[in-house]
């Protein structure tokens, strides 16, 4: 079955509420298609959504913070960054809002030369952080690199709101900045 197939399968078990279908089907297209970013967002709403649903206790939460971390520790262990991507994403099944799982991901795909994948999970770690200068960079990067431009530069806009002395992101906006400026006079 082809990959978009899985993501439609999974938009309809998620509009049921029928989470845990939906996430096994998103789990099954980016197993099949690594880089799909709709199954990656799918993903991810999917695994909220449960998670909200289904809210542990705090006893629960403090004991399920054992699982992720021996994920996280597992997954470091992979020297197939695709092998790892998937051992992460079954970590963030059981904890979605893992900002650091999340940011393993997004490192993992753009090693492994995913993009879209990264961009999902970089979105996912601002998410449950919207202040995360990494997330910030590593996404603007990547929408820049994916030909986004100008989606890449209001990123960047975010990241130096944040931190206005960071350099690296002072030095991507005006690079994007300028990109951004010339597509639009159509100089070349």
């Amino acid at each position: 079955m082809h990959a978009q197939k899985l993501v439609e399968k999974g938009n309809d078990a998620f509009e049921r509420g029928a989470y845990d279908l939906a996430i096994e089907l998103y789990m099954q297209a980016v197993t099949l298609e690594p880089d799909h970013l709709e199954a990656r967002r799918g993903l991810r709403r999917a695994e909220l959504k449960k998670y909200e649903a289904f809210y542990p206790s705090s006893f629960s939460r403090g004991l399920g913070t054992f699982g992720p971390k021996l994920a996280s520790f597992f997954a470091g262990l992979f020297k197939n960054h695709e092998k790892k991507m998937l051992a992460l994403e079954k970590a963030l099944v059981k904890d979605p809002k893992n900002a650091k799982l999340s940011a393993l991901l997004a490192q993992a795909a753009e090693k492994a030369g995913h993009k879209n994948a990264g961009i999902a999970a970089w979105e996912g770690v601002l998410e449950s952080d919207p202040k995360n200068l990494q997330a910030l960079k590593g996404l603007g990067m990547l929408l820049y690199q994916t030909g986004d431009p100008k989606r890449s530069l209001e990123v960047y806009e975010k990241a130096i709101k944040i931190d206005p002395r960071d350099q690296e992101a002072n030095r991507m906006r005006k690079n994007v900045a300028a990109e951004v400026s010339i597509t639009k006079t159509g100089i070349d």
